[in-house]
């Protein structure tokens, strides 16, 4: 059977090698181009998170500083009522 196999491929072989080859670059570059487009669209929720927690940060500070200055009102509400000024 192998002596029957040409030793060059024929013209019609040859081209539906060629397409093949083609499509097989075609799918790379569309997937290189794909994968190009999500790694900047992950990068985005990570970003919302980020920001969530950095609001969420500054919230708990603003709350903290609140207390904090409750207290001292409270603190010198004390001392004044105590010293009788």
């Amino acid at each position: 059977m192998a002596e029957n196999k040409p030793d060059l491929p024929d013209g019609k072989t040859e081209q539906a090698v060629r397409e093949i080859a083609g499509q097989v670059r075609e799918r790379a570059a569309i997937t290189e181009r794909e994968t190009a487009l999500p790694e900047s669209v992950l990068r985005e929720p990570q970003r919302e998170r980020e920001a969530v927690r950095e609001v969420a940060r500054e919230n708990l500070l603003q709350e903290r500083l609140q207390q904090m200055e409750r207290d001292m009102v409270r603190d010198l509400q004390k001392e004044k009522t105590l010293g009788g000024d």
